[in-house]
């Protein structure tokens, strides 16, 4: 049905009605406003203008609808304790980016529950239970790092990388990013590097909550114990791949943590660590956050029976004062998804290399777990920091 007539808020001209109020004022002025609507016909040259601010407001009323049906539904599931369905409706309403302190409030709730249910019920630790606690008071260094794993755990993933290999690529992340995050565990800043890892299909998941390596070590004693939990997490999905909306996801979760909107998980008095690069390009040395997000695929974006091209959401980002994205692509470089990764993704400030690593042999899968070590600490970006960090490493 055309529309020919709407109503203007006489104060606020973004504020179109479809039809008069009952009280001919607008219901979203303050009441003691007065603020008027005036009728505005499709003659008027303002009329174009108006109807597309209000299809501007229905886009947003559906949004808004729809992340109140995510967080209901995540409510009714997490009372009835079906807590992977409860997750899946809060990330679902986090990937909106309507209300992300709501939506990452439920999902922390659901974690703990989640983990709380697992330790009474006597669920093994590989299943993972984590202690939310901040370190001592008196070792207490509040400056933290962050790093976001981005880890695909599309059905593709279930095949070896290459014909010799003894294991599938899932099972090679897993032995891999855990054995690289143990790395850590003697790490002086073990209490304040956090993790938070996310596994994706053509749905984005929590993995690992956001914590500490030092308490993530403490929860899992063995690195053998976390890669179990990470396995068997990565086997739960097996569909097609969302990378779009995963990079969205790591780009709110690294946006909030720099912002100070993590509190509720991380403490009131928190502040975010920072660190000097050398931006060889410029010719000086640049401050930057400790956050860095590591993402890994052996595809395509395939969601919804096509595939879009990648947005790398940090790249124009002024916030992180670089781009904070490292790529790992398990494939050929002829592939059209290494190609499509590689495209997205900067240059090391200090390198002048894309921050892109690429695990087409057998002999590069051994750089993996270096590669998490490097990302779980937050520091270095393309392959060179990582040679020069493991000759540091080496000569120690």
């Amino acid at each position: 049905m055309e529309i020919k007539t709407l109503y203007i808020c006489s104060k606020v001209k973004e504020h179109v009605f479809r039809e008069k109020t009952e009280t001919g004022t607008c219901t979203r002025c303050p009441a003691n406003h007065f603020s008027f609507l005036t009728k505005v016909m499709d003659s008027n040259p303002i009329f174009p203008e108006l109807l597309k601010e209000l299809e501007k407001q229905d886009q947003a009323e559906n949004i808004q609808s729809r992340f109140d049906e995510f967080i209901t539904k995540g409510d009714d599931y997490l009372s009835k304790q079906h807590f992977e369905d409860a997750m899946q409706m809060y990330t679902n309403a986090l990937n909106l980016n309507e209300n992300n302190t709501l939506a990452n409030d439920k999902i922390e709730k659901c974690t703990i529950e989640w983990e709380k249910c697992r330790k009474e019920s006597g669920e093994e630790i590989e299943t993972g239970t984590f202690d939310f606690e901040l370190p001592e008071e008196e070792d207490q260094n509040n400056e933290y790092g962050l790093c976001v794993l981005l880890m695909d755990a599309s059905g593709s993933m279930e095949e070896k990388p290459f014909e010799e290999s003894s294991y599938t690529k899932k099972e090679l992340i897993a032995k891999t990013a855990a054995h690289g995050i143990f790395d850590l565990k003697d790490n002086h800043l073990a209490k304040n590097a956090f993790i938070v890892a996310f596994k994706f299909d053509n749905n984005i998941k929590p993995l690992i909550p956001l914590n500490s390596i030092a308490n993530i070590v403490n929860a899992y004693r063995v690195p053998e114990n976390l890669e179990h939990y990470i396995l068997s997490e990565l086997n739960r999905e097996s569909g097609t791949t969302d990378i779009n909306g995963a990079l969205k996801v790591a780009y709110q979760q690294a946006y909030d943590f720099i912002q100070g909107n993590l509190k509720g998980l991380l403490g009131d008095d928190y502040n975010v660590m920072y660190h000097a690069v050398t931006d060889t390009q410029k010719g000086k040395n640049i401050q930057i956050p400790n956050v860095r997000v590591f993402l890994y695929t052996d595809g395509l974006q395939y969601v919804n029976g096509k595939s879009d091209p990648l947005i790398n959401p940090f790249a124009k980002s002024k916030e992180f004062g670089v781009d904070i994205l490292m790529g790992g692509y398990f494939g050929p470089d002829s592939d059209e998804g290494s190609e499509e990764l590689e495209r997205i993704l900067s240059y090391c400030p200090e390198h002048n290399e894309k921050n892109f690593f690429l695990f087409d042999k057998p002999d590069k899968i051994g750089t993996l777990r270096n590669l998490f070590r490097m990302a779980s600490g937050a520091s270095g970006f393309c392959p060179k920091c990582l040679e020069k960090q493991e000759k540091d490493r080496t000569n120690k």
